[in-house]
């Protein structure tokens, strides 16, 4: 996270305590500038924190405070050990229980500022309690899944990567996954699976929270407990996806007869190509397929004349060559033909995927991205 975002959300959140690794304790010292933050807590390497050092985020290198300066820090009363904070803790098990704070704010979590500048979500304790409760539930009886109850959950929308909680759609706004595979054999391979307990989902259209049809291609709405309070100060943008409970996710999907969802794609993401709508997500399954590529991503560009186009940057696998006109009859073969990329840009590696399609939204002037 570059140093100007890290303050902006430490400044606009009113963050009075900053938790960073002892290793970072220079960093964390100059980030206090232009903030509240009076208190940095420090974490060891070893000790308590450090089962978390994977889930640390990697700062930039900077030259490390000298010992005069971790004393200075110190002296200062700035900075506080981790193990000194576990220390002040009450000893007896369990702590007293307001049954009113389950409303009160407990986090704020940032968006990946994939449609602009980074949002603070509202989690309350209630959300983040029905969350642990729900995914208890859905993996009764997993002992391993049990033991990932607490883990860290990854932030921004569509399906969940291998390994985590496999089969799950989850969000920032929400704390903790709102569909998922069932946890038994009467999964579907390829869909991001049904409701988690007392959470609702639907395919909506347009402004209405009227359900479309099975099989309709629409935006995915979800209302349950663990869905966030709102936006961090930010009202009018709240408005725009919270309404009687449902939170209007930004992500195109449908759902089948028997309630099983499908990722199709982000809303913002999709080409308008004349009349007919494009999934880049779709197009890229179609590429990828194909056994010289490695990755692929597609997303819309202007073209001269104005038009919305199909582009496509493609990373190969090693030691293979293809041209332009071969991976173009491929795609004439399984795509339609709004569906077929007029550019493609080949690439040794794909940098984030949702960035590089924001970008593709807008050029430095706001207007759109153009290819002569």
């Amino acid at each position: 996270l570059p140093d100007e975002e890290a303050r902006r959300r430490l400044a606009e959140t009113g963050a009075k305590v900053l938790v960073a690794p002892d290793s970072a304790l220079a960093r964390a010292a100059a980030l206090r500038t232009g903030t509240e933050v009076g208190k940095i807590v420090a974490a060891a390497k070893t000790g308590a924190l450090s089962s978390l050092r994977a889930r640390l985020p990697a700062f930039p290198p900077l030259p490390p405070l000298s010992r005069g300066d971790k004393a200075a820090l110190y002296r200062s009363g700035a900075v506080v050990p981790w193990g000194s904070l576990l220390g002040r803790l009450p000893k007896e098990d369990g702590f007293p229980v307001d049954p009113e704070a389950g409303e009160r704010l407990a986090a704020i979590r940032y968006t990946r500022g994939t449609t602009g500048t980074p949002k603070g979500v509202m989690l309350t304790h209630a959300n983040l309690i029905a969350g642990a409760v729900q995914h208890a539930a859905w993996h009764y009886g997993d002992k391993e899944a049990l033991a990932r109850m607490l883990a860290a959950l990854p932030k921004g929308g569509g399906a969940l990567p291998p390994g985590r909680l496999k089969g799950s759609y989850v969000l920032a706004e929400t704390a903790a996954p709102s569909l998922a595979q069932p946890a038994n054999r009467f999964g579907r391979p390829g869909t991001i699976g049904i409701p988690l307990p007392d959470t609702e989902a639907r395919i909506v259209g347009g402004d209405s929270l009227e359900p479309l049809a099975p099989g309709e291609v629409g935006e995915l709405a979800i209302r349950g407990p663990q869905v966030m309070a709102g936006y961090w100060n930010r009202p009018e943008e709240t408005d725009a996806v919270l309404r009687e409970g449902w939170l209007r996710t930004g992500d195109m999907a449908t759902a089948d007869e028997d309630g099983f969802f499908s990722f199709a794609d982000r809303k913002l993401d999709l080409i308008r190509k004349g009349d007919t709508i494009v999934y880049p997500a779709k197009v890229e399954r179609e590429l990828i397929r194909h056994p010289a590529i490695e990755d692929a991503v597609v997303f819309g560009v202007r073209s001269a004349g104005g038009e919305e186009e199909v582009a496509a940057c493609i990373v190969l696998r090693r030691e293979v060559r293809i041209s332009e006109a071969q991976l173009k009859r491929w795609g004439a073969e399984r795509l339609s033909a709004a569906e077929e990329p007029v550019y493609y840009e080949f690439l040794d590696r794909i940098p984030s995927r949702l960035r590089l399609r924001e970008r593709s939204r807008t050029d430095e002037e706001g207007g759109n991205l153009k290819i002569d």
